[in-house]
């Protein structure tokens, strides 16, 4: 039973009400007010005409209401989770899709943002929605209904399951919806955005030697056909599955580089006859076709490789004597984008090579693992004296090092004192708030991460009263502070804190050192466990990308930094979901770290609004950045890698 049915009738209806006032009234006019001015501040391209704006938002307002409807119908209750219904809901909307309601509302927020014109509705705040949809399904609304109801029907719309069943019918038409109508999205709005004025080009001097050959054509075209037929083909379930997986990575990796690495590739024109005022042949028109919905800034990686990557592998598990042919018609349909013109030979190398890692995202996954248990396994320790000098402290320091360097090469030399200022109130910060928050004669000397970044800006406001540069100095952390976290993230593996819950064999890692707090805390040891600080190394090295590009870009101060408590607060959300601290503690359902992410994420939508100059060119690093760094680093390993283990005294010692 959900908490929220012990409570008094008073009091749950006081809650619904708030629930309900907060989420149909507060955010919805909070999203409008938030597009509006960002709308002012960016010149976004809009996109679709005011009828598809209308229609969509149309069509995701009837999802919502007939989600609401079945729910009160059929469920004895309303759209709130921490107030859920008493019955679970599979008929209706529900029957279709498994979240309607968010599906709908991500369709409304869309579809009003095209019939307003809003760009930065379209292009920030609704992606933001939808990303916020899928936080909250994925790290909490997921688990908490299968806890409330046990198993449930899927719904027509869904991934198909882990079995080697063959797949139904709805499991088939599934794929075209969660697999490829993500990507096309993902594609379009890549290419709609259109090519930024700084971007490269990967034509070489191979590819102007390579003539347009028109036939080739077919074989470029095959590509749509495979890809196609794909599920319908597929064995089992397992297979679909992995597609529909694969899929997702591939098109979250590759838009990661088309956003954060701007390089572009202008087709070769198709053969055209001027007599006639036309194509010169059947080939030529074809390959005019293709023209017509490709774009310059989507070229690398070749996704036009990558699909095919994917969908043969599914070809050849589906008929095994087919397999010999898989790689040569991979092969062929690489040859043919750069014969066609449609691709460089830099684009087919891209997709090949991110192709294979797709490919064989499992086996990739597993490597990973089996590294981060090795390095969980690495603790090493020196006496010198009552002082101990434990390796991973390395970890830390580095980390510290490299983002001081970071903020250096961002905000410039002459605030390098300050910047290295900031990165010990960090340090006070995240020590002083884990000591609030989870200090015991257990932890005599933990660090939080809200802790530090509630220092680090403390400290930059002091700061602002010295000089004005607290916006350069915030955003040019925030651009760091991924980094600083991920490469802080391998100490937080050979520590044993921030660990996972128990998982699955097959996507878990295990660790059995008996000074991890894994061991001595948590008691997991040997247990396979989510490789949560792995899940964080990866996600905020791609919010680093991202930001880095923004600032590249010259994206407004304030817009950087709020868009790092955004993207980092999402990430925390879903994080912490599969986290397994013992001493992390619950609230309402939702545990404390996930809270301060939801608080993350709104302070950073504020912050995105705030006006503020645009980020300044990269500065080159000196020797003095340099020492600097280093010896901010050196500070950094004697505060998370050394202690004094036989005392009982704050901040004393670490294990």
């Amino acid at each position: 039973m959900s908490w929220s049915h012990s409570l008094p009738i008073e009091t749950r209806a006081a809650g619904q009400l708030a629930y309900a006032f907060a989420f149909v009234v507060v955010l919805p006019l909070l999203l409008a007010a938030w597009a509006v001015v960002l709308d002012r501040r960016f010149d976004l391209p809009d996109i679709g005409s005011p009828r598809i704006g209308v229609t969509l938002a149309w069509f995701g307002g009837a999802m919502i209401v007939a989600a609401i409807v079945e729910l009160r119908m059929k469920g004895g209750g309303w759209p709130m989770s921490p107030f859920p219904p008493r019955r679970f809901v599979s008929s209706g909307a529900y029957a279709i899709v498994a979240h309607p309601l968010y599906i709908g509302s991500v369709f409304v927020s869309g579809g009003l943002s095209i019939a307003m014109r809003n760009a930065a509705g379209v292009w920030i705040v609704t992606p933001v929605l939808a990303l916020a949809c899928i936080a909250f399904v994925w790290g909490f609304e997921h688990e908490r209904t299968a806890q409330l109801f046990g198993a449930r029907p899927a719904a027509v719309l869904h991934l198909a399951t882990g079995s080697d069943e063959r797949p139904s019918m709805p499991a088939r038409i599934s794929f075209f919806f969660l697999a490829l109508l993500p990507w096309y999205v993902v594609y379009e709005a890549v290419n709609r955005l259109g090519s930024p004025a700084d971007a490269m080009t990967v034509a070489s001097s191979w590819d102007a030697r390579v003539a347009v050959i028109g036939w080739t054509e077919i074989v470029y075209f095959l590509a749509y056909p495979i890809v196609v037929f794909a599920p319908l083909v597929a064995a089992t379930n397992r297979d679909l599955r992995a597609l529909t997986i694969r899929a997702w990575i591939a098109t979250a990796g590759s838009a990661l580089v088309y956003l954060a690495i701007p390089i572009v590739f202008e087709p070769k024109p198709a053969p055209f006859d001027f007599a006639q005022g036309r194509p010169s042949t059947l080939f030529a028109a074809m390959l005019e076709w293709e023209r017509s919905f490709n774009a310059p800034s989507t070229a690398l990686p070749a996704f036009h490789v990558i699909w095919p990557m994917l969908t043969m592998d599914l070809y050849a598990r589906a008929f095994p004597r087919t397999r010999v042919l898989q790689w040569p018609i991979v092969l062929a349909i690489a040859v043919s984008c750069v014969t066609t013109g449609m691709h460089a030979i830099a684009d087919v190398v891209a997709g090949l090579v991110l192709g294979v890692v797709f490919l064989k995202i499992d086996a990739v996954w597993r490597a990973m693992m089996r590294g981060a248990e090795r390095l969980a396994a690495s603790w090493r320790e020196w006496r010198i004296g009552s002082l101990r000098l434990i390796n991973h402290g390395v970890y830390a320091g580095a980390a510290v090092a490299a983002g001081i360097a970071i903020v250096t090469a961002l905000a410039g030399q002459r605030f390098l004192a300050s910047i290295v200022l900031i990165a010990m109130g960090i340090i006070v910060g995240a020590a002083l708030w884990a000591q609030w928050i989870e200090g015991s004669s257990a932890l005599l000397r933990p660090y939080g991460y809200f802790g530090g970044i509630l220092g680090g800006i403390a400290t930059i406001a002091t700061m602002s009263f010295v000089h004005r540069s607290g916006l350069l100095l915030l955003a040019a952390y925030a651009v760091a502070a991924p980094v600083i976290q991920a490469m802080g993230r391998l100490r937080c593996i050979v520590q044993g804190c921030c660990h996972g819950r128990a998982t699955t064999e097959a996507i878990g890692m295990r660790v059995t050192h008996p000074r991890s707090r894994i061991v001595r805390i948590a008691g997991l040891s040997g247990v396979p466990l989510h490789a949560t600080a792995v899940y964080s190394i990866v996600i905020n090295l791609c919010i680093a990308a991202l930001l880095l590009r923004a600032w590249i870009a010259g994206a407004p101060l304030s817009f950087v930094a709020g868009a790092y408590l955004v993207l980092s607060g999402l990430e925390r959300f879903v994080e912490e979901h599969y986290r397994g601290e013992p001493q992390t503690r619950v609230l309402r359902g939702l545990r404390l770290y996930q809270w301060l992410a939801i608080a993350s994420i709104l302070a950073g939508a504020v912050l995105t609004i705030i006006p503020s100059d645009a980020a300044p060119p990269l500065h080159a690093l000196s020797p003095a950045g340099v020492l600097w760094s280093l010896a901010a680093g050196a500070l950094a390993y004697f505060a998370y890698g050394a202690d004094w283990p036989e005392s009982n005294r704050r901040f004393a010692r670490l294990c």
